[in-house]
């Protein structure tokens, strides 16, 4: 069974995350941060609750976290988890069509700017 310190830095380096960026986003200094990777320094709630958000998880994902949940350790295939695949393809995709969401947005409400300041102009 993984601790957590070592659970929190698989899932920084699944989601392709440095320490120092961890480091930064909890106002830690590199060395710090690594502790708590390393299991030499306690970890509060609070602060498991600001680094489950910097990793774009829930708190319960990092203390349940096993790397079953990500790789098929099976010898007979050695693949990937498709179920975990999907998963990220899923989260992918919302995050795509978020960015789309947000893009119309942006060009209506700036579109909205346009048409006012000519109307101004007038």
């Amino acid at each position: 069974m993984l601790h957590v310190g070592t659970k929190i830095r698989k899932i920084r380096e699944l989601k392709g995350l440095t320490q120092d960026y961890m480091a930064n986003s909890l106002n830690l200094s590199q060395n710090a941060y690594s502790k708590i990777e390393r299991e030499e320094t306690g970890i509060t709630v609070e602060r498991l609750a600001d680094m489950a958000k910097i990793l774009g998880v829930e708190m319960d994902t990092i203390l349940h976290f096993d790397e079953k949940m990500v790789f098929n350790h099976s010898p007979q295939s050695g693949q990937l988890n498709t179920n975990t695949i999907n998963n990220y393809a899923d989260d992918i995709k919302t995050t795509y069509e978020k960015l789309l969401a947000a893009k119309d947005e942006t060009i209506r409400s700036q579109s909205e700017l346009i048409d006012h300041l000519k109307n101004i102009k007038k």
